[in-house]
């Protein structure tokens, strides 16, 4: 038996409790390592909680590298060893343990910021994947790296697009240094001489500075609830040299809003009327948290070209990234990427496609889909509960990270606004980054902050919006 105690007045909830009363168990080996933990259901009972809740404790732990779980067997402990030079993942409040502290009511809240919770970040998967691609072998990834990327992630790569109805080939897939970087060079393919080229409006602020260094013209086109407004995409399909279209229909950035399968269907139709190229970048097809899966464009369209990352699912550092787009466009993309490096990092290729290969990846990306769909969920709910209706609304993403905010006008302009929230220790992402209408906006994102401190952040917003 666990010798746990939850106490009413402790300010962490009952999970947090049970989360680090077992993480400091295992870290004084009260707990062995490789020791069964207690089924959900026999410790929910022993500590009169929900099933749900000990459900919640033991995802915490898995996340932090404190608890091996495969479905359908035993729960075993483990030791959450920090690499040399990382604070020890026992000390409370750690960056390496993700274990967040009560919230500090005058510590301000960054509801802006856009980079994943550094204590979901699985560190002993990528140390036992970094050691096995390290081995004998390890000196053959230590020179220059294939121009298309290393050939078995390729491969894993196209095997994931065709679980989710994309058939691609590895000769089809193309490794890059993140999607941003995939975007750049397919700009340099298709709009490399200037021209057109389609985006969405409020539109993802990375596209303009593309479109500036190229000298390419934007084309805005609304985003509605279910996509881009068909009316004017269809006079804007009408003018000369458009070289492609952008779109992120899943989630999109900065408003979170997913394109109806209908409209992603009428789009690629327009599009191949006119002639026009289809660029999807698919980052966050894999964290739907709320209704139906959807086909992505290039699932529904061969043709199309799709850019996916593991930076928004695993961690930013990893820079690595894909294109799937017809064998003819790869080869183009590849002479343009070997002009300006050689590969990129073989190592980190052969360490992602090691967490592929071993199911580490898919364990963690599911993980993540439920501790981010509680987080979204319990964000919709504090906003329905402390934002003002009459004043603000808001999307309400079927996965991602991102929630828009519309604010009615209230006499205030953006950088007053910012000063506003500021001043109620609360902060979020300026809408004039994403250049859309000229009505207040702000995107918040749930990536970085657990649900204690987004609730207390959006209290503060609402405060604020009040006072405005």
């Amino acid at each position: 038996m666990l010798l746990i105690a939850l106490h009413d007045n402790d300010p962490l909830p009952a999970y947090r409790q049970i989360t680090e009363q077992i993480a400091q168990l295992i870290d004084t080996d009260a707990i062995a390592e490789d020791e069964i933990l207690p089924p959900t259901r026999r410790l929910a009972r022993q500590l009169n909680v929900s099933r749900h809740t000990v459900c919640l404790a033991y995802d915490e732990l898995c996340a932090r590298g404190y608890l091996q779980s495969t479905p359908g067997s035993y729960s075993r402990a483990r030791k959450a060893v920090p690499p040399p030079g990382e604070p020890d993942p026992s000390a409370r409040g750690s960056p390496s343990s993700g274990c967040v502290d009560p919230i500090d009511l005058t510590e301000p809240i960054d509801l802006g910021a856009y980079r994943l919770d550094p204590g979901l970040f699985p560190m002993a998967d990528v140390r036992r994947a970094f050691n096995h691609v390290c081995g004998d072998d390890g000196a053959a990834l230590l020179g220059y790296a294939d121009p298309l990327g290393y050939p078995p992630l390729r491969e894993s790569i196209a095997a994931r697009l065709r679980s989710h109805s994309t058939p691609v080939d590895a000769e089809e897939i193309l490794i890059t240094n993140g999607a941003l970087h995939g975007l750049s060079l397919v700009f340099r393919m298709l709009a490399g001489d200037g021209g057109k080229v389609i985006v969405e409006s409020p539109v993802f602020g990375g596209v303009l500075a593309l479109c500036r260094r190229g000298g390419v013209q934007p084309v805005a086109v609304p985003l509605g609830d279910d996509g881009m407004d068909p009316d004017t995409l269809k006079k804007s399909l009408r003018q000369k040299d458009l070289r492609f279209l952008f779109t992120i229909p899943s989630f999109h950035n900065p408003t979170g809003i997913t394109t109806s399968q209908e409209r992603r269907q009428d789009i690629i139709c327009l599009c191949r009327e006119r002639g026009v190229p289809i660029v999807e970048d698919a980052f966050e097809e894999e964290m739907t948290y709320f209704g139906r899966v959807l086909l992505s464009m290039k699932s529904l369209d061969g043709g199309v070209i799709s850019l996916g990352t593991f930076s928004k699912v695993l961690f930013p550092g990893f820079r690595i990234g894909w294109i799937a787009a017809p064998p003819s466009s790869i080869e183009i993309l590849s002479r343009l990427r070997h002009e300006t490096d050689d590969g990129g990092s073989a190592v980190m290729q052969a360490v992602m496609n090691e967490m592929c290969r071993s199911g580490s990846y898919q364990r963690h990306l599911e993980l993540i889909n439920r501790i981010y769909s509680r987080r979204m969920q319990v964000a919709l709910d504090a906003l329905e509960r402390f934002l003002p209706a009459e004043k603000v609304s808001w999307t309400r993403p079927r996965g991602g990270y991102l929630i828009w905010l519309s604010i009615a006008p209230a006499g205030l302009d953006e950088q007053e606004l910012g000063a506003l929230l500021r001043s109620h220790g609360v902060d979020a992402a300026a809408g004039a980054q994403f250049p859309g209408d000229d009505r207040l906006h702000l995107r918040l994102s749930i990536a970085s902050v657990n649900e204690e401190a987004l609730v207390e952040g959006i209290r503060r917003l609402g405060a604020a919006l009040e006072r405005a």
